[in-house]
């Protein structure tokens, strides 16, 4: 699986803001300005990401997002712009697409095009299900995720399996699970393990695919109703090409 679905599957845009029986959100905009360094082992050079997201969000339940991104691997630089949208055609379900295109693509994929839904079944029950096509200079990797989520009371566990092919390579599986504990309405802190195998891109290497485990730990705190920190750490190991440890920070703020 790409690094993104580890970390990121349980944060995507339509799970942010329609809870298990979260009734269609007030309109609002918001802007998030992050950073992040990794530290790697055997010899390799740390890892470095800038970010700037606005995303959106309408009454009638649609969303927008639209992200810039600037990361520093293997000593080389890629850029990448990427938009999401996603609606509320009936009661219980959001439905959503979103692209990311890289013109440097020396480690970030040339481009990449998911689409997914969401349906509340009822009782804190959620499912999903993903389908997301991966170009890189090298290889094209082909993701099937599929999930589940539980919310009771204060908390909400999550638990995913990602199907994974890679041309040229074969097929792969790997699963992820977290919880969620919610302090506040708009406050949580969230933790996930991720076991399998990932599509690594070593740049002017090639694309590889290998074992691995990841651990992370993050959340979001509003400090305000305008303001708020997201944080996320995390341990991540590369079967036997490296391990990685990392931090990222973001400023959001919400007009």
């Amino acid at each position: 699986m790409t690094r993104i679905s580890i970390y990121f599957l349980l944060l995507l845009p339509w799970q942010l803001t329609a809870g298990a029986e979260d009734p269609l959100p007030v309109s609002q905009w918001e802007a998030e300005l992050g950073g992040s360094v990794e530290q790697l082992t055997n010899g390799y050079a740390n890892w470095f990401g800038t970010s700037l997201e606005v995303s959106g969000r309408f009454s009638s339940g649609e969303q927008i997002l639209g992200v810039a991104r600037q990361v520093r691997r293997y000593r080389l630089t890629d850029d990448q712009l990427g938009a999401g949208y996603w609606i509320r055609p009936a009661a219980g379900w959001t439905l959503g697409a979103e692209a990311q295109y890289s013109f440097s693509h020396q480690v970030l994929p040339q481009w990449a095009v998911s689409v997914g839904g969401q349906k509340v079944l009822g009782k804190g029950v959620v499912v999903h299900l993903t389908a997301r096509q991966t170009a890189y200079t090298a290889s094209d990797v082909t993701h099937g995720i599929a999930g589940a989520e539980y919310y009771w009371d204060r908390y909400r566990v999550a638990a995913s399996l990602f199907v994974v092919h890679v041309s040229g390579a074969g097929t792969d599986a790997a699963g992820s699970a977290g919880i969620s504990y919610y302090y506040d309405e708009r406050n949580s802190i969230n933790t996930t393990v991720a076991v399998g195998r990932e599509v690594e891109n070593l740049g002017a290497l090639g694309t590889i695919a290998g074992d691995v485990l990841s651990l992370s730990a993050g959340g979001r705190h509003w400090f305000s109703g305008h303001v708020a920190v997201s944080w996320l750490v995390f341990l991540h190991r590369q079967g036997t090409l490296y391990s990685r440890r990392g931090i990222s920070i973001g400023l959001r703020y919400a007009l």
